[in-house]
């Protein structure tokens, strides 16, 4: 309220003048445009600073306008950007991928998370010859229509009878409900039931292993890990949030729990759109057209695996291996724990 209202002609353009749909989420259209950014500020057109708390979603681990990101991007600006074909920033970043994450052998680039979960889920079924795939309540997996069930952002009315989901939107076919299953975060007995009742139509397990904040019980992410290799369904780790951000070789890594499939984006970028698919041999074959296996998924995408990103993203894992940088985000992290605990004791 302190900021003057700037013109909100941006609704004579775009839909609610905002580039999200969540519920009815006016308020989170500001008085205000951004005009540009440094660090963890940025600057508004009527002339004020903010502290950024959001920071892309996450997306910007090393701040707005890195000098070292700027640096390499403008780099690669001068040299093109798309080539539709492997360039050698690709080549680069999927390689320090496959050195400093565990479940990493080859990996597939795309423009984000949602596009990568898309690919994943195309992967696991041909994989596995089955078709469902089990989610934990409230955890977000994209905005395709796949996985877009029980993530809490919806306005569903049904809560919940697991294992059957809820749609989150309108415009999802009714049909896509029958190829997911929904199990209870942090009750392994529950979801132990639902995989063993489940396992001959489960293509994959996926989890978030750091739930939007929602930390898993102690032995919980073990357990599910076991459970999916005794009934050799895969397992993916969902890391848009997690990758590169909680260690450098994400949630695996700082957990000690190896994945089958992980999901990368948000933070492998420093807010340039990319997403990435990185897994074992075996299942990222079927990405592989050189293999004498015919059956072969389809994956095409004409700025997948682009010059700018991939080189955004090679900057942003050289600017992560700096001295004592998960140290200090560690403890951030610890102090905005506590923070929120002795505001919760509070009230």
């Amino acid at each position: 309220s302190d900021f003057p209202a700037v013109s909100r002609d941006a609704g004579d353009y775009l839909p609610g003048g905002t580039y999200a749909t969540i519920g009815k989420n006016t308020e989170s259209v500001p008085g205000f445009l951004f005009s540009h950014a440094d660090g963890a500020y940025v600057y508004t057109t009527d002339g004020h600073q903010l502290l950024d708390v959001m920071m892309g979603h996450g997306s910007l681990v090393l701040g707005h306008a890195h000098p070292e990101i700027t640096k390499a991007v403008t780099n690669q600006i001068n040299l093109g950007n798309t080539f539709t074909y492997v360039t050698q920033p690709a080549i680069d970043l999927a390689k320090m991928i496959v050195e400093n994450i565990p479940c990493a052998e080859k990996v597939r680039f795309m423009n984000s998370g949602s596009e990568a979960i898309m690919i994943m889920t195309r992967l696991v079924r041909a994989h596995t010859g089955r078709e469902k795939i089990l989610k934990f309540e409230g955890a977000y997996h994209g905005f395709a229509d796949n996985l877009l069930f029980n993530t809490n952002y919806g306005s569903a009315e049904k809560w919940l009878d697991y294992p059957e989901p809820t749609v989150d939107s309108i415009g999802i076919p009714a049909s896509l409900s029958e190829t997911v299953l929904v199990a209870p975060w942090n009750d392994i007995d529950r979801t132990r039931e639902i995989i063993e009742s489940n396992s001959a139509e489960l293509a994959s397990i996926i989890v978030e292993p750091l739930m939007r904040g929602l930390n898993s019980k102690p032995g919980f992410l073990e357990a599910v890990r076991d459970i999916s290799s005794q009934y050799q369904i895969p397992l993916v780790f969902d890391e848009v949030c997690t990758g590169f951000r909680l260690a450098l070789g994400g949630a695996q890594e700082y957990y000690g729990i190896t994945p089958d499939l992980a999901i990368f984006g948000k933070g492998l970028g420093s807010g340039y759109p990319i997403g990435a698919v990185a897994g074992n041999e075996e299942i990222m074959s079927y990405l592989d057209p050189s293999s004498d296996d015919p059956n072969r998924i389809f994956s095409l995408g004409s700025f997948h695996g682009n010059a700018i990103s991939t080189a955004a993203g090679v900057a942003t894992i050289k600017g992560l291996k700096a001295p004592e940088v998960y140290q200090n985000l560690n403890l951030y992290q610890m102090y905005i724990q506590s923070s929120s605990k002795v505001h919760h004791q509070n009230n």
